[in-house]
């Protein structure tokens, strides 16, 4: 498990003289099986999670500025469409999943029109209904990916 973890450290130290030697003989020495950066590995997350008033506001970050990177620099075109809307699927089922989750933490109370989150998750839906839907997204995607006419 997260062998891209010693992958790299094993390239770090044979080509940049990286100083990681210590780490690889003990996993070889100790024969570790799991090896982990403890949550601080080479790849930067997609999201943030940042300190609010109540608690935490997470951010969705990678699909979004993806379809919003897209939109605004490529030709219109069905690749650039498709690529629009799978990230508008996306963030959909990411919103829809996190209002949610914040209706499980909540509780009954969730469900009352005086606490906020009754109306986030109202709202929310409309993201289950705008176009295009996901399985219609799903089938233009795919049609447009199998090099298939993407009308029929």
């Amino acid at each position: 498990m997260h062998t891209h973890n010693v992958a790299v450290a094993a390239w770090r130290w044979r080509h940049e003289s990286a100083p990681v030697e210590a780490m690889l003989r003990r996993i070889a020495a100790e024969e570790l099986i799991l090896v982990s950066s403890g949550g601080s590995g080479w790849l930067a997350g997609s999201g943030r999670a940042e300190r609010v008033e109540g608690g935490y506001r997470v951010t969705a970050r990678m699909a979004i500025q993806h379809m919003i990177d897209t939109a605004s620099r490529e030709t219109p075109g069905p690749a650039t469409t498709s690529t629009v809307v799978v990230g508008r699927t996306l963030v959909g089922r990411a919103a829809i999943r996190t209002v949610e989750k914040a209706m499980e933490v909540a509780g009954g109370r969730a469900f009352y029109r005086s606490f906020p989150i009754e109306r986030l998750f109202r709202d929310v839906q409309g993201a289950r209904y705008h176009p295009l839907q996901e399985k219609a997204q799903l089938r233009y995607t795919g049609r447009l990916a199998l090099g298939m006419d993407i009308d029929g």
